[in-house]
């Protein structure tokens, strides 16, 4: 059997920060050099959200070459995880898997981010080269990180420093978190849907009585974020019926950690109306390339989609937008962002629909067309503009699906780097690296690190 993770990773050949390609080697045979060379990938990689090294390709292209059935063996899991373990600590255990691509062998091994604590190095790395004497490959105390050119270096700069320190009190913290939710019997934030009920029904209505007719039959053939937001026990009368409106207008406003709004502009351009079970509202602004429908209900059930912006272009005199059938492009700002907002957005419709931090909530969110798109960033230099097309490995995913179910306690800490999680998983699936994320984040927050968010 294989991996589509593993199998989209090589088809793209392409080395990013979570992913490293080797050539072919006997690890029963290797030198010290070789096996420490390793040693260092294994570290970056933990301590930067975990990675995959792939072994058995030529560079510079990383097309070809494969291992023989005896390097394939050499690579017993238990023995490589051993040598691993003997100067590394806190211990970690690596996955080894022989992938078959196009007729070829290859190893791959996946490194898992550090549970508690930054992967540091014990002992020192000298394998025994006049070289080595004055600069082994490690020293004891060593922290390695993966740097932007894809290499694997000792920390020297603060931001990466940081970047380590704050994943491990990112995650020292969701121990904690999780020991107390345990005690007091409230589950942790977990992905998964919730079983059948009467929400599901309220959403089929929705659906066939108001989206349906706003986004079809072309929505199928363009970017769009879908977000439904729900209490975990269902209450037919939450809210009061007649507050649903203006709890609408409300929600088109997301505010961040620096009081920045962030607007969805209804306000007089909208389509809304109220119904038996609470209010919908439609926003169709060709010239703003804005497309977007939400409906929220007595229970409490809000569902928001909105059309990506990049699908729409204006026409010769900017009066209206037409939809852009080829050549679609996707901007990396844009999309991290509305992103961020969509989970922002789901926090505080949490915290009004939610009396106890302990009570949990379910948020689904799907993103729906993007392969066959050119990513665009324009950062940090507008001549640097960097053009891929997310279609570029066959099979690529084109629907991504994020069913979460936590507690409104959790979703106060975790609905920015919930996001960003989410938007490194989309990328990585497409052979790219989530670099930059915490910094388009800081930018949209208003500079404040995203990272060390708290529940307000």
């Amino acid at each position: 059997m294989t991996n589509p993770l593993y199998q989209s990773m090589i088809r793209a050949a392409t080395e990013t920060r979570n992913i490293d390609f080797k050539a072919a080697m006997n690890w029963l045979t290797a030198s010290k050099c070789e096996r420490f060379e390793i040693l260092k990938d294994v570290a970056a990689f933990a301590n930067v959200g975990g990675g995959h090294l792939i072994i058995g390709r030529d560079e510079p292209t990383y097309t070809s070459g494969c291992v023989s059935s005896e390097q394939a063996e050499s690579f017993d899991p238990t023995d490589f995880n051993t040598f691993v373990n003997r100067y590394l600590r806190p211990a970690v255990e690596c996955r080894i898997t022989i992938e078959a691509f196009n007729g070829d062998q290859l190893i791959v091994i996946e490194i898992p981010e550090f549970d508690s604590s930054p992967l540091i190095f014990q002992t020192v790395g000298n394998c025994g080269d006049t070289t080595c004497r004055k600069n082994p490959h490690f020293k004891p105390g060593d922290l390695f990180t993966r740097t932007k050119a894809q290499q694997s270096q000792r920390v020297s700069d603060p931001d990466d420093m940081r970047d380590i320190l704050n994943r491990g009190l990112r995650k020292n913290q969701d121990e904690l978190m999780n020991s107390f939710q345990r005690v007091l019997a409230s589950p942790s934030a977990i992905e998964q849907a919730l079983p059948q009920s009467p929400y599901d029904n309220e959403l089929e209505e929705d659906e066939r009585d108001f989206f349906h007719g706003i986004f079809y039959p072309w929505v199928p053939h363009v970017g769009h974020f879908d977000l439904t937001v729900r209490p975990a026990n269902y209450q037919h009368e939450r809210l009061e019926l007649r507050s649903t409106p203006s709890k609408i207008k409300q929600y088109a406003y997301v505010l961040n950690r620096n009081n920045v709004f962030e607007s969805i502009p209804y306000d007089n351009d909208h389509e809304s109306r109220n119904f038996s079970g609470g209010c919908r509202m439609a926003l169709k602004k060709p010239e703003w390339r804005r497309y977007e429908g939400v409906s929220l209900r007595q229970s409490g059930l809000y569902r928001l989609v909105r059309i990506f912006p990049e699908d729409f272009k204006p026409n010769e005199d900017r009066t209206r937008a037409e939809l852009v059938e080829v050549d679609r492009s996707l901007w990396l700002d844009s999309f991290v962002t509305q992103m961020t907002m969509l989970h922002l957005l789901a926090r505080r419709i949490a915290r009004d629909l939610l009396s106890d931090l302990g009570d949990e909530v379910q948020i689904d969110l799907r993103v729906d067309g993007l392969a066959g798109r050119r990513l665009l960033v324009n950062r940090p230099d507008p001549m640097l503009e960097l053009r891929l097309r997310l279609s570029s490995t066959p099979g690529s995913e084109n629907v991504f699906r994020f069913p979460l179910r936590t507690t409104r306690r959790a979703l106060e800490v975790d609905a920015v780097t919930t996001a960003r999680n989410q938007c490194a998983k989309i990328l990585w699936t497409f052979g790219l690296s989530g670099d930059g994320l915490i910094g388009i984040q800081r930018g949209l927050l208003g500079g404040f690190d995203p990272t060390a968010l708290t529940a307000e």
